[in-house]
């Protein structure tokens, strides 16, 4: 159900063995923030590690006394893999509804849904070269979610990126979504995004092949955020008022915290992009930057009522284009920026500030 009108609220974060303390951290900043929502990856790999039950025996529960847990299953173990590589697809693709099977058996009481697998046309994410036409990730996908509902959980369909209206239909067409109870969707606009023409029309697209195939699952941006790499906090605020006005059941916002040196260093594939850093909430120093500190004062509608800090003058002004004055903002600078500005004429200060 939406709330208020909008979507469900909820952040996403990824949360590797080891992490106790941020897994804090985070609990207590959703409790600041009101959200009572979050989705975290559970990886199959880390599963057969040394350590890794005893990470999911203590973080399930943990979570759940706080929070509604959204967990995404993916990542195979390199030993159970056509290739030893967490991206790599099974030998034996039952044999990833064997271990939801026994995840079920052990945590099922402390989550209602189960998202199944996340972003498979990332090269990262799922080896596209030993299954070129996702034969095998069908088989895998379909098999699992036809169990983890005889299970009696409720399946996600793990969003494929950009095309997910395509990818939606070839999921309908190979069977897989008979067993499915929502579609998960991603977007990043102004970050990711090469081309982006809004949430309503990237859900509509996918709505559309839905009711082709007669299906009844619900549509969720399971991922959706704004990176400040370039400090821009504004930009953060319209992308998520953007988002959560989208014709989604849930919206689940990455997320609470910038990532630290330590965790994207040129060994770690998962944040290998610098743009991945700043995502949070909060920055990697735990300080809040503009969005923590509405939703904090008042939620959802505190952000929407300061939906003028996220637009640009610029814009707004009859499509004049802006003049650049370089050379810095000195005393000549700002005198004939304040000169033209005056004349109602947009401005773009350029200074290295040094």
């Amino acid at each position: 159900m939406k709330s208020n009108g909008h979507p469900i609220l909820g952040i996403l974060e990824w949360l590797r063995p080891g992490e106790e303390e941020r897994v804090e951290r985070l609990l207590t900043d959703l409790k600041t923030i009101g959200v009572k929502d979050v989705r975290t990856g559970i990886s199959w790999a880390d599963w057969h590690t040394e350590g890794g039950e005893k990470w999911y025996e203590w973080l399930l529960p943990r979570l759940a006394r706080e929070v509604q847990v959204l967990p995404c299953f993916h990542y195979t173990p390199p030993g159970l893999g056509i290739a030893p590589s967490e991206c790599s697809p099974p030998r034996d693709p039952k044999q990833y509804a064997d271990f939801l099977d026994v995840f079920i058996t052990r945590f099922g009481d402390f989550f209602e849904w189960v998202e199944l697998w996340n972003k498979p046309r990332n090269p990262l994410e799922w080896n596209t070269t030993l299954d070129p036409h996702w034969l095998i990730f069908c088989e895998m996908v379909g098999g699992a979610a036809h169990w983890v509902r005889t299970r009696g959980k409720k399946t996600v369909l793990g969003a494929s990126g950009p095309m997910d209206a395509q990818w939606v239909r070839l999921m309908c067409e190979r069977g897989v979504m008979q067993y499915i109870d929502a579609v998960g969707i991603h977007g990043f606009p102004g970050t990711f995004e090469f081309w982006w023409d809004g949430w309503n029309a990237k859900i509509a697209r996918v709505r559309r092949v839905l009711l082709q195939h007669r299906s009844k699952a619900e549509i969720w941006i399971t991922e959706t955020g704004y990176s400040t790499w370039r400090h821009d906090e504004r930009g953060q605020i319209a992308a998520f008022i953007d988002a959560m006005h989208a014709p989604a059941e849930r919206v689940y916002w990455h997320g609470a915290h910038d990532l630290n040196s330590t965790q994207f260093s040129d060994e770690n594939k998962f944040y290998s992009d610098e743009r991945e850093h700043h995502f949070g909430l909060r920055r990697h120093d735990h300080s809040e930057k503009l969005l923590f500190r509405l939703l904090a004062q008042g939620g959802v509608e505190a952000v929407e009522n300061s939906a003028w800090l996220g637009r640009s003058n610029i814009g707004a002004r009859q499509g004049k284009r802006p003049v650049v004055i370089t050379g810095g903002c000195g005393f000549i600078g700002c005198n004939l920026a304040h000169a033209l500005c005056s004349r109602d004429q947009p401005v773009i200060l350029y200074d290295n500030f040094s």
